[in-house]
Formats: C-alpha cells, sequence, structure tokens
C-alpha cells in the first residue's frame, strides 16, 4: 500500500517539493477522467525496457474508488490490478497494488510506472504525483480498504442505482483485498522464519498463484472448529499435487491456527490416503476452487 502525495513541480526555496492540499486531487481526478473518455490517455510505460502496457478500468470513478489492470492482455491474467483511493474525506488518499508479480519484477517497477503515467498528464497543472510506502499492518489494511470501497458502493449505488460498474458488487473487489492482507501476513512469515529452520506454509505449495490458493484454503478453514472443514482442503492440495512436500502438522497450525478441530490425529485422518473423498460434496467444492490454480 502506498500513500498518494502530490506537490508542487518547482522546488521551494529550501530544495524540497512542496506539499499540494487535498484540494489538488481534483485535477488527479480530471487525469482519471481524461484518460476514461480517451480525451487524454494515460501512457502506463516501462522506463526500464520502453515497453507500453496497456489499461483496463474495472471499477470507474465512483466515490473517490478508480480500479484499473495495466499490463498485457493477450495472455491471462498478465496484469496488475491498481486501486486508487482519492476521496477528499475519511483516510488519506492512496494506492494499492495486487497481482502484479507475472507481469512486472517488482513493486518499485510499477510505482515507478504508474507515477510517470500520471506525472506526464499533470505536468501542465504544475502537479507532481508521488507514491510512498505507506507501513500499515494487515488488519489495518483490510479494515480501511474494506470500509472505504463498502463506502464508495453503497453512496455511489444511490445515487446512481442503474450504473453497470456497481453490478460487480463487493464480491469482486474481495479476493483483492484478502490477496493484500495475505501479502502483508507473508511478509511478517518471512521475517519471523528468518529466526526459526522450518519453512512456511506457502512455501509447500505448488500453483500458479500461491497467495490465492491459500486465500481460497483460508476461506474454507478459518472461523471452524469441525476437523473435516478445516482440514479437507489439506488433502485436495495433495490430492491436485500442489505442494512439494509433505506438510508437517506444525506448519499447518502455524497457518491455520491450532485448537479443537486441528488436531494431529483429526489432521492425519484426513490426509490419508486410504479413504476416498473424491464424492464428498465439500471435497469437490474445494477440489474445483483450486484446479484453475494447479501448474500445467
Amino acid at each position: 500500500m502506498y500513500r498518494l502525495r502530490l506537490t508542487s513541480c518547482q522546488r521551494s526555496i529550501f530544495g524540497g517539493f512542496e506539499d499540494l492540499d487535498s484540494d489538488q486531487l481534483d485535477v488527479f481526478v480530471d487525469a482519471i477522467e481524461n484518460d476514461i473518455n480517451e480525451t487524454r490517455k494515460l501512457r502506463f510505460e516501462n522506463p526500464k525496457n520502453g515497453t507500453i502496457y496497456e489499461r483496463h478500468y474495472v471499477f470507474r470513478l465512483v466515490e473517490g474508488m478508480v480500479i484499473l489492470h495495466v499490463g498485457r492482455f493477450r495472455k491471462n491474467n498478465d496484469y496488475a490490478s491498481i486501486v486508487l483511493h482519492l476521496n477528499k474525506c475519511g483516510n488519506p488518499p492512496y494506492v494499492v497494488l495486487v497481482d502484479y508479480e507475472k507481469s512486472f519484477a517488482n513493486d518499485k517497477i510499477l510505482v515507478e510506472i504508474v507515477e510517470r503515467a500520471f506525472n506526464w498528464a499533470l505536468n501542465d497543472k504544475g502537479v507532481r504525483v508521488v507514491l510512498e510506502n505507506w507501513e500499515l499492518s494487515q488488519e489495518c489494511i483490510k479494515a480501511m480498504w474494506n470500509s472505504d470501497y463498502s463506502d464508495a458502493h453503497i453512496l455511489a449505488k444511490r445515487k446512481h442505482p442503474e450504473a453497470p460498474v456497481l453490478r460487480s458488487g463487493y464480491e469482486k473487489i474481495k479476493p483483492m483485498m484478502e490477496k493484500v492482507r495475505l501479502r502483508e501476513k507473508l511478509k511478517h512469515q518471512k521475517h519471523t522464519t528468518m529466526k526459526r529452520t522450518r519453512k512456511a506454509y506457502i512455501d509447500y505449495i505448488e500453483a500458479s498463484d500461491k497467495e490465492m490458493v491459500l486465500y481460497i484454503l483460508h476461506e474454507y478453514a478459518d472461523k471452524t472448529d469441525k476437523p473435516k472443514r478445516a482440514i479437507i482442503g489439506q488433502r485436495v492440495l495433495m490430492d491436485l499435487k500442489m505442494r512439494n512436500d509433505a506438510i508437517p502438522h506444525p506448519v499447518f497450525t502455524d497457518e491455520f491456527g491450532s485448537g479443537k478441530g486441528r488436531d494431529s490425529s483429526s489432521y492425519s485422518t484426513y490426509l490419508n490416503v486410504t479413504t476416498d473423498y473424491s464424492d464428498d460434496p465439500l471435497y469437490k467444492k474445494i477440489y474445483k476452487s483450486l484446479l484453475p490454480y494447479r501448474l500445467k
């Protein structure tokens, strides 16, 4: 997550760039509207190799919230999702980057691409865009994004009940929000893993989108004390050959918690290959959800 700052293009007498107040967000909004209407399109260009990326708007400017995809659309999922929150009320303006790993070497390059695109559009307005890394806890990120998106969606539906873009609903953004939360969690795990010898849970997953697989498994396993619902996803993962090694029970509990429904005995029971769960409704549902992410 990045805090969005607008500064003057002119250096102050002290040598730095002076911050502009939130009223200047209007010129940023105008740049997006011009891009949507194609009166002055934004240019998303990689300064390292000159690659020009396409952009598609998913959630157009609605009550200060914008979601667009930037990348290549000739291949599936070869793009990054960019969320901009530009509402003058409540939380400060910010940008969230999601699913950038396949198209961009790292988030720093994508940040530079986004900054350059808007700085080009705003140069004649005397406004400069700066994206600053915003260190927040995963709980804070999820709560902030959840609140801002929900508020934008509710307000927009009241004002524009027939707008097609609003029919996508909250369920479209929920996986994105969860991925950001998981990414922050994984950062924390990587930091703490350096202090221990065993691998983190996600390191065992073999999939085209590890974070999405982890998100799906959590969707079924979280907030339950029933062994079957908490553990059977692990059996699906095993049967689909989407793990590179047997996942020890302590690694499972590190990720999904311990206690009722997650004991080692139940864990062993559901991973026992002598029992076939292929006709179980819950097993089939999770299997169907995970199958698209299996490596070919």
